[in-house]
C-alpha cells in the first residue's frame, strides 16, 4: 500500500496522468524543454466548465463547500463517510518584501468523519482512489444523501476540531523543533 501511494506522488506518473487527461479532452500540450510543458489551446469545456445544475466551475469556493459524490472502491469500508481536507500554514512573523506574512511550512491534510462522529486522518490524496459516480449510481445516491442528516450537523466543526486538537500541534512541534536546531548551529 505504501507503494502505491508513493507511486502517485512520482512525477513521471503525475506528468502521464495530466498529459493523458490533458489530450484525452483534446487539449493541446506541447513540451517545453526539461519538465516544461506549454498549453498553446485549452479546450472550451475545460475553460466554460459547468456543473449538471449549469452554474460554471470558476465559482470554485461555493462547489468546494457544497461538496461532490465519490464512490471509493478500494475496500477500505462499507460505511459512508465525509472527506475534509485541511490547510495548515505556519508563519514566522516576518513580511516579505510585499508586506505578506512568511510562510514556513504548509501542509494540506486529508481527514474523513464517519456517521458517529469518529474522526480519521487518512494520508495524502485519497481521493485520487475515488472514482466518480455513473449517472444511474448518481440517481441512486440522491435519496441516499437526503436520508444522510449527519452529513450536514457541524461536520465541518467536528474536522476543524480534530485538526486544532491532533494535526496541528504537531505540525507546529515538528517545524519548531526544526528551526530551533537551526538557529543552535
Amino acid at each position: 500500500m505504501d507503494r502505491i501511494e508513493a507511486r502517485r506522488l512520482q512525477p513521471h506518473y503525475i506528468e502521464s496522468f495530466f498529459s493523458g487527461a490533458y489530450q484525452n479532452m483534446k487539449g493541446q500540450i506541447r513540451k517545453r524543454g526539461d519538465k516544461r510543458y506549454s498549453l498553446p489551446h485549452v479546450p472550451a469545456r475545460l475553460r466554460e466548465r459547468r456543473s449538471p445544475t449549469g452554474v460554471p466551475y470558476t465559482i470554485a469556493r461555493e462547489t468546494l463547500k457544497r461538496g461532490t459524490v465519490f464512490i471509493d472502491d478500494t475496500g477500505r469500508g462499507s460505511h459512508d463517510r465525509l472527506l475534509f481536507y485541511i490547510e495548515d500554514i505556519i508563519e514566522d512573523g516576518r513580511k516579505d518584501s510585499a508586506g505578506r506574512a512568511v510562510k514556513i511550512s504548509h501542509r494540506l491534510h486529508f481527514v474523513e468523519i464517519c456517521g458517529d462522529g469518529n474522526v480519521t486522518t487518512v494520508g495524502c490524496a485519497p481521493y485520487l482512489d475515488y472514482t466518480t459516480p455513473t449517472e444511474a449510481e448518481y440517481l441512486s445516491l440522491q435519496k441516499l444523501i437526503a436520508d444522510k442528516a449527519w452529513w450536514g450537523q457541524n461536520a465541518e466543526q467536528l474536522a476543524r476540531d480534530y485538526a486544532a486538537r491532533n494535526l496541528l500541534p504537531a505540525h507546529l512541534a515538528e517545524v519548531k523543533d526544526r528551526r530551533t536546531r537551526y538557529v543552535n548551529k
